[in-house]
């Protein structure tokens, strides 16, 4: 695996050990728990700190090797961190919500029609579209921010290697579920921050990232890691309902590809992705897709 991966640090080459990965820089170790690749800076004062979603995340997946569950009690005693829950961002029928209607009323045919609407023409399908390409056409693709697994779905059989990245294992190990079901070779999961993408230059010929840009503290460093671990011929696909990244403007997240050395390919704007909150909250964004190659 070392040669898809780089230190999220430093950026540097990593080498296989008995346990995960290793920087070949300064030797910061970052261990494989289960099903999980941990690649995160600071690796083990992340288990420390997130002990608990780690240990869940292991339950539900029913490998709970001796091993991971040393690394993890070892990382803890070390650091004692201060403990931080991870909230897991997933919505979808998974969660029993969006196959629960509203009620009856002046507004129920303008939901279905919106709910219409987003099918067709969402964040979601316009990515579908786009990667509407034969099954195994890639090498290797990685998807940031899996969420319910949806895209993911999509993304498996376009690929002879398919890589999620999430800071949240509990999020990866469902997506992953979604593609096993399916009938598809298992992806491969890496808990890790998209501030500090581990991805290796050159290696993805897809990266792929729904709504998940605007929520970064460091946008333009997860954009430049992004490009540079495109092929020659790889692409960037973005969907974000805040293309201004904070700004005003909706040309600012196209400007920083650009200003990143980045080649924009298309961008469309005002894309509906409706959020089923529960059967009377809904929030409707106007998304903003963008195609970008380096």
């Amino acid at each position: 695996m070392n040669e898809a991966f780089v230190c999220p640090t430093c950026g540097a080459p990593l080498k296989t050990t008995p346990d995960g990965l290793e920087c070949t820089d300064d030797d910061e170790s970052f261990p494989k728990l289960g099903p999980f690749w941990v690649l995160q800076p600071a690796a083990d004062l992340a288990l420390s700190r997130h002990r608990d979603a780690f240990l869940a995340a292991l339950a539900e997946t029913g490998e709970v090797p001796r091993s991971a569950l040393a690394h993890i009690e070892a990382a803890h005693r070390h650091h004692r961190a201060e403990p931080e829950p991870l909230k897991d961002d997933i919505t979808g029928p998974e969660e029993g919500i969006a196959d629960v209607g509203g009620p009856d009323g002046p507004a129920s045919d303008a939901l279905s029609a919106l709910d219409a609407l987003t099918l067709q023409h969402g964040p979601l399908a316009m990515l579908q579209q786009r990667l509407a390409v034969p099954d195994g056409s890639f090498s290797r693709v990685a998807e940031i921010g899996p969420g319910a697994g949806r895209l993911t779905r999509s993304l498996a059989p376009l690929t002879e290697e398919l890589v999620l990245v999430d800071k949240v294992p509990r999020t990866l190990w469902r997506a992953k579920t979604l593609v096993a079901r399916d009938g598809h070779p298992p992806p491969v999961l890496v808990v890790a921050e998209a501030d500090a993408l581990p991805l290796a230059p050159d290696a993805y010929d897809r990266i792929v990232a729904m709504n998940v840009i605007d929520l970064l503290d460091d946008p333009a460093g997860f954009l430049e890691r992004a490009l540079a671990a495109l092929t020659p011929e790889g692409q960037l696909l973005l969907t974000t309902p805040d293309p201004g990244l904070g700004a005003t403007s909706s040309d600012v997240l196209a400007e920083l590809v650009e200003a990143l050395g980045g080649q924009v390919l298309e961008v469309v704007d005002g894309l509906p992705w409706l959020r089923h909150v529960s059967p009377r909250h809904r929030q409707v964004y106007l998304t903003q897709l963008l195609v970008a190659t380096r």
